[in-house]
């Protein structure tokens, strides 16, 4: 079957070809800017609202340059901030400045960046591939060659630039197309608009593009074309040319470029005949085929004419994976599987030395308590002295081998969990759980899959943190808190990482400094405590975190306005004798509040956007001395608590924050040789400069990678002690914040990949986040969503729904999908029984309402388990405002509400949260479907082709002992409609 592509159509903007070169002085009166088409910078950047103050540009071009001409609307000219005035500065995006972005290879990888403020200084710098490290990396010391001029007049500015086709690497643009970003900075209103609606300015994927030609633009018409893509994984291209106005040969040049920049060029020349519409069918082959966002370029010449358009499309990649085969997370270095299972008896006996541990004895019972929750298994603990002659389930610590290692052994004649420590008998438990889940079946007899471990971590530190900004989030307080105690052992240590770094703001109840709290603050201390004490009993390092400079804004600067700065909206001054009794104070009460032993002091992004008044020079000190005398006393303090100091790294390199060579920040990075070598660098600037980590250790710091969102560093084997990720409270979600693509980076998915990295960093064989999400996280994820049920039984049945359909496939999306049409089957192993829709060939559902829908068993039992098969429609133009509804929530956004109502009347109920347990039926990028809480993606085809997915949701019945009644389904009135397309109840055990 062949799948029809969404294509998403790119910013155009057509550029005017100049008779004369015009004269680059920011007056804007030759004829080429007369002529030329004006483009406006409608979107501000992530939100996509229109601007306040407007700004238009023009492009133009000859055999030597690509021009640009901008009025950029300003209210007060004279409050433009201009504090650079030598070219080639790092910093001057700082400013009020204009910027253009340039992908002259069409690559999907590279750009050019040009930039301009107010008073004509420039800098350029470049996204390139660096043959040495084999690397794309920022090149902020290219400098291009190229003219810019800036005017004031009339609460305008205007703007004028001349770039070398040589420095881009082109030598003619006539009959071509480029794509390029064109934005605003804006730090009057503030605000920051772009030409292409995008997340960011560098952001490839969101750029438009130019169409550059002498020859007549209106002499044919282009309808949308047509992307199909066939079971050999070839696309072909179906183009239908209409209104042509003369008679001669076109020619159609297709261009298909894939996530990594390959590209594959199709071209056909037809005769056509003035009237007449062409249907043209061009075969495409990109090689390798990929995973991710393509770009589509359509070129059409001749006959006088030229036509361009240009498109984005995602094609995804089948799952590789067979839904069911066991994958372990993170993957052991050495795994034998054997045949058949293990058959754990109700009453299992747990065996333990007779002189072990206390802390052996709590790893046995954490496990009792394990097979308790997944299998009813009520297992006893007994020591002996000599566990080797015991049947049934034996536990030691063997003092030797590799930090944390372990092995497990799953055979016939019982279960063996070894550790080389107390911590790696830990995670040998946490691999036979993941084991006993990952085969997503339930037997009338608890089995666990035959198998031999040996495994051990490959970095010292496995690193985590939250900097949450909880304190807007306050929809869901306090279950929030539980939940996240929840998600620290599933997830967190689950996942086996051993660092927890969690960032304190408002959110946060300071009993010593009341005035910090907001009225909303719920993190208290006892939760705090109670969250150390999870940790700990999880063998994870809880490691408080404040930011003590660059980003103080969690302090409310009403109530502290000395700790601030003066200029900056969220910089603190140390200089100030307040500073440092209210810093030991606020980092002194999460030490007590949690026994720490190491302390995030931060220290990232100082004196950023600073005033142009402002210099390297402070109260007569250079700004270098005062951010080196903040960490010295800040460690001193530290280390006469026996607590180590962590902070990141960007103000320390050169490369990074601590490199400009004027204004506050000029040469912060030098202070490196003062500092203590016992600081612990966390440097999230790996993607920016891919050699800081070498650079790091080799002036004798530990250092620990965790950047935003995945990001391998394959040539730091014998760099670092630890790899990580720098979560935003959002890695429980595949969907439903900003956008789309932002959770790609910056949510669940990379979470579990980076948890794998960091524990196999030094074998690691480079798969990259895509592939691992086709690879291992579907079963990964479906493992990690099965809920701890100690009544469940292995009889499921499907819970008739036929009184309460309400409607069709076709009905809610516009399509039908006929792989539905096919009543009872199985889907996750759980049968469930689809309502056919027999006149229309397709399946009947519950499309939810705020009006309830009531699912009545047909006579009352008890279950311990339900499983709603549903998913949900939501119009594109409604998307940008349903993610923004994410604000107030932590944990998705909730779309529907299932109330189970027992016999005696007596309620319970469940949410179905986009991005944790449900999501699109048809997903707007592939790659967002598997999630947190979602037991079991089903993956289809529409009848139009294009992809299609339902979600397996698990509710667990806290009240197996009852008899339900009825299932009361709602929507919650988002934008997204949600529907239920089958339920099933799962039996209770017997001995129940």
């Amino acid at each position: 079957m062949k799948t029809m592509l969404t294509l998403s159509k790119c910013m155009k903007a057509n550029a005017e070809h100049a008779g004369a070169a015009p004269l680059i002085d920011g007056n804007l009166d030759e004829d080429v800017w007369k002529k030329s088409e004006k483009n406006e910078l409608k979107y501000l950047v992530k939100s996509n609202k229109p601007p306040v103050e407007k700004s238009f540009f023009s492009l133009g071009y000859d055999e030597k340059n690509l021009y640009l001409g901008a009025v950029l609307e300003c209210k007060d000219i004279s409050k433009l901030k201009a504090t650079f005035k030598e070219n080639g500065s790092k910093n001057l995006y700082q400013d009020d400045c204009f910027e253009f972005l340039i992908n002259t290879n069409n690559d999907l990888n590279t750009y050019c960046h040009f930039i301009i403020n107010s008073i004509s200084t420039k800098t350029s710098f470049r996204k390139a591939h660096d043959k040495v490290k084999d690397a794309l990396i920022l090149d902020t010391q290219w400098q291009a060659d190229w003219q810019g001029k800036s005017r004031l007049a009339d609460n305008k500015w205007y703007i004028e630039m001349a770039i070398p086709l040589k420095e881009l690497g082109l030598k003619n643009l006539d009959n071509s197309i480029v794509f390029f970003q064109a934005g605003r900075e804006n730090q009057c209103v503030p605000e920051y608009s772009s030409f292409s609606p995008t997340s960011s300015f560098p952001s490839l994927q969101n750029f438009g593009y130019a169409s550059f030609s002498k020859l007549k633009k209106a002499d044919i018409r282009i309808s949308a074309p047509e992307l199909q893509k066939g079971e050999d994984g070839k696309f072909n291209m179906m183009i239908m040319a209409e209104d042509i106005k003369r008679n001669g040969g076109l020619n159609f040049d297709v261009e298909l470029t894939n996530p990594e920049g390959v590209k594959s060029e199709k071209n056909r020349t037809v005769t056509a005949t003035a009237n007449e519409m062409l249907c043209i069918s061009l075969p495409v082959d990109c090689k390798p085929e990929s995973d991710g966002l393509y770009r589509l370029d359509i070129k059409v010449s001749g006959n006088e004419s030229f036509f361009s358009d240009a498109y984005t499309f995602y094609n995804s990649l089948p799952v590789t994976v067979k839904y069911g085969d066991i994958i372990l997370n993170p993957l052991p270095k050495e795994i034998t599987w054997g045949e058949g299972n293990c058959v754990l008896n109700n009453d299992e006996k747990i065996y333990i030395e007779k002189n072990a541990s206390e802390r052996t004895e709590k790893t046995a019972q954490y496990l009792a308590g394990e097979l308790h929750d997944l299998f009813g298994v009520k297992a006893s603990i007994l020591r002996s002295g000599d566990i080797a002659k015991q049947p049934g389930i034996k536990m030691h610590v063997t003092a030797k081998g590799e930090r944390e290692g372990y092995s497990l052994s799953v055979e016939d004649n019982g279960i063996v969990l070894e550790g080389n420590d107390e911590a790696g008998l830990y995670y040998a438990v946490v691999s036979l759980m993941q084991l006993a889940r990952g085969s997503m079946k339930i037997t009338e007899k608890p089995e666990i899959r035959k198998v031999k471990i040996k495994d051990w971590p490959d970095l010292k530190y496995r690193f985590y943190t939250e900097a949450t900004m909880w304190h807007s989030k306050t929809k869901d307080n306090p279950k929030d808190l539980e939940w996240y105690k929840l998600y620290v052992k599933r997830f967190v240590a689950g996942q086996k990482y051993n660092m927890l770094s969690f960032s304190a703001d408002a959110s946060f109840i300071f009993e010593k400094i009341p005035d910090l709290s907001n009225a909303k603050a719920y993190m208290s201390k006892k939760f705090q405590l109670e969250l150390a004490a999870l940790c700990k009993e999880h063998f994870i390092e809880y490691m408080p975190a404040i930011e003590t400079g660059g980003h103080f804004n969690w302090v409310p600067k009403s109530k502290f306005p000395e700790l601030f700065e003066e200029g900056f909206k969220r910089q603190s001054d140390p200089t100030k004798p307040e500073y440092y009794k209210f810093i030991f104070s606020a980092m002194n009460e999460l030490i007590e509040s949690t026994g720490a032993k190491y302390f995030n002091t931060c220290h990232d992004e100082w004196w950023s956007s600073p005033p142009a008044d402002k210099t390297d020079v402070y109260k007569g000190m250079p700004r270098k001395e005062i951010f080196l005398n903040t960490i010295l006393e800040q460690h001193k303090f530290l280390k006469s608590k026996n607590i180590k100091m962590m902070m990141f790294a960007d103000m320390i390199l050169k490369s990074h924050n601590g490199g400009y060579t004027s204004g506050p920040r000029k040469d912060l990075y030098t202070v490196i040789d003062k500092m203590p070598k016992d600081i612990i660098f966390i440097n999230w600037s790996t993607a920016v400069d891919p050699s800081s980590n070498e650079y790091l250790h080799k002036h004798g710091f530990e250092v620990i990678v965790a950047n935003n969102g995945f990001v391998p560093c394959p040539k730091d084997r014998d760099n670092l002690s630890g790899y990580g990720i720098l979560g935003y409270g959002l890695g429980m979600l595949t969907s439903g914040v900003v956008n789309d693509k932002f959770l790609l980076q910056y949510g669940y998915a990379p979470m579990i990949r980076s948890a794998d990295y960091a524990w196999n960093f030094k074998r690691d064989p480079g798969t990259s986040l895509k592939d691992f999400e086709r690879e291992r996280l579907p079963n990964i994820a479906s493992m990690n969503a099965v809920k701890a049920n100690p009544a469940v039984s292995a009889e499921v049945r499907p819970v008739s729904m036929e009184n309460a359909v309400n409607s069709n496939m076709k009905n809610i999306i516009g399509v039908s999908i006929p792989e539905l049409f096919a009543g009872q089957k199985e889907f996750g192993f759980i049968p469930m029984k689809i309502e056919p829709d027999t006149q229309n060939k397709d399946c009947k559902l519950i499309s939810l309402t705020k009006q309830e829908t009531v699912v009545d068993l047909k006579k009352p039992e008890k279950i311990s388990a339900l499983y709603f098969l549903h998913g949900v429609y939501m119009p594109d133009e409604k998307r940008k405002n349903f993610f923004m509804a994410n604000a107030g929530y932590i944990f998705g956004i909730p779309v529907a509400e299932y109330s189970i109502e027992y016999m005696d009347g007596s309620r319970e109920k469940t949410t179905a949260r986009f991005g944790m347990n449900i999501l699109d039926i048809i997903p707007t990028i592939a790659r967002c479907r598997f999630m947190s809480d979602a037991r079991y993606v089903w993956m289809g085809k529409t009848a139009d082709g294009k992809e299609a997915s339902l979600y397996l949701y698990e509710w667990i019945n806290p009240h197996p002992e009852k008899e339900v009644k009825k299932i009361v389904l709602q929507s919650t009135g988002t934008d997204a409609l949600p529907v239920v397309c089958a339920i099933s109840a799962r039996g209770v055990r017997k001995s129940n």
